[in-house]
């Protein structure tokens, strides 16, 4: 259902609205691509519409048919399991190959969008939502890890203000900067959409370096160009390896953030449990803790451990 009340004229069109906006559809809502109709079924197990053209079996074998995500190190560990480049060898204004994903250029939506609530005593609460989910794994390409049955899509645009694109880690690649196909759809449904720096706890495979090099200016100034280049709104920093918001490299971040220039986009901020006595004092950044944050993951577990 869109936001304007209208119910989809198909069960599957949305699909198509989803994955594939930019193809012809005939009236039988069947996607059609350099004359070859693309049935429901084949729609239902693909994702992205970055793929340029539909391959047959011996075009996959001889091509590699998927194409880069938008992913760094902050420091490349030496067990590290992607081959992801490291931040601060990003220049700005950086052009892209054509490996890549194409970069999104749809705007974000402002205008005649209002939250629709499923219950009446929902409408009393007007509450703003950030959402947190984590829409796929940490990997170098797209899409065969998400075209399994067992994907999740995601269809609730009309309940969220903002949407965090979760994932990373220390050996796969902490800046995950959100896939296009999704910041597409974010923006055409009134989302703001961003990024993630994932510094998880040094018991859990953190390193101190990673926020040694978060806390570079230079840096930094790197994830803002980054987000305009790729067309989000900025990042949520993750930031889980320090637990006392004393630590003198807390510290430092915060200085740095303070100094830099965000042009215009935004940054949340996650410390566990210390957001509290810790004002990073600087437009455009804001600061969340667990107690702000309510895990729903266990809401939509169907069967007990599925």
């Amino acid at each position: 259902w869109s936001r304007d009340g209208k119910p989809p004229a198909h069960p599957y069109f949305i699909v198509a609205q989803l994955y594939w906006p930019h193809f012809v559809r005939d009236l039988n809502y069947l996607l059609v691509q350099n004359k070859h109709q693309v049935t429901d079924q084949e729609a239902l197990t693909m994702l992205y519409d970055e793929i340029p053209t539909l391959k047959t079996q011996k075009d996959e074998e001889e091509n590699d048919p998927t194409f880069k995500t938008y992913t760094w190190f902050l420091n490349k560990p030496e067990n590290a399991v992607n081959d992801f480049p490291e931040l601060k060898d990003y220049s700005e204004g950086q052009t892209f190959s054509d490996d890549y994903l194409r970069p999104s250029i749809e705007p974000l939506q402002t205008d005649g969008f209002t939250y629709e609530w499923s219950r009446e005593e929902h409408e009393t609460t007007h509450k703003d939502f950030t959402l947190i989910f984590r829409a796929r794994p940490t990997c170098e390409r797209v899409p065969q890890v998400i075209t399994e049955e067992k994907r999740i899509r995601f269809d609730y645009w009309q309940y969220v203000k903002e949407f965090v694109f979760f994932g990373g880690s220390h050996r796969e690649g902490a800046v995950l900067a959100p896939d296009p196909t999704w910041i597409d759809q974010a923006h055409r449904n009134g989302v703001a959409i961003f990024g993630t720096i994932f510094l998880p706890p040094l018991a859990f495979g953190g390193n101190v370096k990673d926020m040694e090099e978060l806390a570079k200016p230079e840096n930094l100034q790197k994830l803002v160009d980054i987000a305009h280049r790729l067309n989000f709104e900025g990042w949520f920093l993750n930031t889980e390896s320090q637990k006392d918001y004393r630590e003198p490299l807390l510290t430092t971040l915060k200085l740095a953030i303070q100094k830099m220039d965000l042009r215009g986009k935004e940054m949340i901020w996650y410390l566990p449990s210390c957001y509290q006595s810790f004002d990073p004092k600087s437009k455009g950044v804001r600061m969340t803790g667990d107690d702000k944050i309510n895990n729903t993951a266990p809401a939509f577990l169907e069967e007990k451990g599925k």
